[in-house]
């Protein structure tokens, strides 16, 4: 029931309804997000904007999906954008990042860093699992 919004990120949350017996509609359960979805399976969302500074080593522009390589954990982490979150020059400079990682790597040097804005998702371990990205600096 979350495909919509995880998956194809067509929703941004769902609410389930079914018709009571005097055709007045009821709801079942709490809102859908991701939020809930993140908590099915064993992730939690931390509450503080956070500023993620890395080199996107992949990122397909029709699902808004990628990784980036963040100096802090020493590797590569998902990231996920929000629907209309980055302006089309803001892509651009995901993808120039991306060009960059291609040439150098996960090496040290600043080259093609970018800064982004987003909600960090941790498993019960509190392990970075993945980025959920809603602007950049």
């Amino acid at each position: 029931m979350h495909r919509p919004i995880y998956g194809k990120n067509t929703a941004m949350s769902a609410q389930i309804e079914y018709l009571s017996f005097n055709n007045q509609p009821k709801l079942v359960g709490t809102e859908l997000n991701i939020g809930t979805y993140a908590s099915l399976i064993g992730l939690k969302k931390l509450n503080d904007l956070e500023t993620f500074e890395g080199r996107v080593s992949s990122y397909d522009v029709n699902t808004q999906k990628g990784r980036i390589f963040l100096k802090e954990l020493g590797r590569t982490i998902p990231f996920e954008l929000e629907r209309n979150a980055l302006t089309v020059n803001q892509r651009e400079l995901l993808i120039e990042s991306l060009k960059s990682y291609q040439k150098v790597g996960s090496n040290a040097n600043n080259f093609g860093f970018v800064k982004l804005v987003g909600y960090r998702f941790t498993n019960m371990q509190d392990d970075v699992k993945k980025l959920y990205i809603i602007g950049m600096k």
